[in-house]
């Protein structure tokens, strides 16, 4: 489950990253054909984003070291170089968000953990609480708003149908995941929707207590722009 908000402990451990040291340690890894040196970088602690480039830049370090031919050396060194640089980059970023981060929440604060139902129903729904401020002077305020979207569960008969019916155990189980997808794409557009309204300036005394959520027009799912309920609908208006 995505999270807004990067953890304090995650800040704290790309905060004490040294960019210099990380670059000098990726430079000899390289040349040494062997990750172990990564290790004092201590960047586990760092999230997915960080974890996930250090994990591609150790696997072509190893495809590198295992490398024979001429040719399959310079192309592995060539794909580890530039998954090496893809870990300083990584880092860069990452430390440009704890900035963002910090500066962000000392206006808005979004609480991003949320927790599923136990059991879902056509009728999904997500509740999102957070709290704004003018100036970091001022008081915080709260408030809440629930999204609702009614999941149309009609058979997609563009896609294969299984060749034997299913215990209704296993269409329940099919059932639930299907929800569970659905309301997965709902929380993460309402929890975009709340932020982007308030970083742009927008008074949350004005968020409404409920926004039901509204699918494309062409189709009967979710988009981009479901839960902006800032945005002004024509067909709405008329």
């Amino acid at each position: 489950m995505n999270a807004l908000y990067l953890s304090q402990q995650e800040m704290r451990a790309i905060k004490e990253i040294d960019v210099r040291e990380a670059e000098r340690c990726v430079e000899q890894a390289l040349d040494r054909a062997n990750a172990n040196i990564l290790y004092d970088l201590q960047l586990s602690g760092c999230g997915q984003h960080i974890t996930d480039q250090l994990r591609r830049y150790e696997r072509d370090l190893a495809n590198y070291a295992k490398a024979k031919a001429a040719i399959k050396r310079a192309e592995t060194r060539s794909r580890a170089w530039s998954s090496g640089h893809d870990v300083i980059y990584a880092i860069r970023d990452m430390q440009l968000r704890v900035e963002e981060q910090e500066k962000e929440t000392e206006l808005i604060r979004i609480d991003d953990i949320i927790a599923p139902p136990s059991q879902f129903r056509d009728r999904i729904e997500v509740r999102v609480h957070y709290q704004w401020r003018r100036t970091v002077d001022d008081p915080w305020a709260f408030g809440t708003i629930s999204f609702v979207h009614d999941v149309d569960m009609r058979p997609d008969y563009s896609l294969p149908q299984p060749k034997r019916k299913l215990s209704a155990a296993k269409q329940e189980h099919k059932r639930q995941e299907t929800l569970y997808r659905h309301w997965e794409q709902l929380r993460g557009l309402a929890l975009y929707a709340v932020r982007e309204f308030l970083k742009s300036g927008g008074d949350g005394s004005m968020i409404p207590e409920t926004f039901k959520a509204k699918p494309a027009r062409q189709d009967r799912y979710l988009n981009n722009f479901s839960c902006d309920f800032g945005r002004v609908d024509e067909s709405d208006a008329s």
